[in-house]
């Protein structure tokens, strides 16, 4: 796992980061703040949903026709017999609203497996939410998905969960205007 604190050496203890809670497992990106307050205020951008994120991923199985868009709705918590594990629930049941919208950019079939190459856009942030809304919203997981999936694990090159922050678009601290930030996933060149 790289470190970017740690390659930074010195300089890094100087550093302030913002909180974007993510799960663990996916590829997500570190914000860097210039000072503490700038940190602060990116922070509250992220708790109060003034940044946007969008997440590309690839699923085990075919979860539709390429163009077309998805809005899933499916209530999360926590599954109190086997945490981390998330589960849905009624909202009446300590279900917390979550809402992620999928966009289907391909379709394909790679050594004799169906994959799905999606664009997800997540409107709320629960925990395990895109990986949930895919797996029992599409009954397709994410490939690499351990906790969700299983099924395309033995077949990866690479052990990962396929699952990538592609683009954040948060408010400038200076003046609030947005500004993106794009990573390309590079998954399109696996299907």
């Amino acid at each position: 796992e790289l470190n970017l604190t740690a390659r930074i050496g010195e300089a890094g203890k100087k550093l302030h980061t913002a909180r974007s809670r993510n799960d663990q497992v996916a590829v997500d990106s570190k914000l860097f703040a210039k000072n503490a307050a700038a940190a602060a205020s990116l922070s509250d951008a992220f708790a109060s949903r003034l940044t946007r994120k969008t997440y590309t991923a690839i699923l085990e199985g075919e979860a539709g026709i390429a163009g077309s868009v998805e809005t899933l709705r499916l209530p999360l918590g926590g599954d109190p017999f086997d945490l981390p594990r998330q589960i849905v629930l009624s909202e009446s049941n300590r279900g917390k609203s979550a809402k992620s919208a999928a966009e289907i950019i391909a379709v394909s079939e790679h050594l004799g497996f169906t994959r799905t190459l999606v664009r997800l856009h997540p409107e709320t942030g629960r925990t395990h939410q895109l990986r949930i809304h895919m797996a029992l919203g599409f009954g397709c997981p994410i490939l690499g998905d351990a906790l969700y999936g299983k099924r395309g694990l033995f077949e990866l090159r690479e052990q990962r969960l396929y699952l990538h922050l592609e683009e954040l678009t948060f408010p400038r601290v200076s003046d609030g205007k947005p500004v993106t930030v794009r990573i390309d996933s590079g998954f399109s060149s696996l299907l």
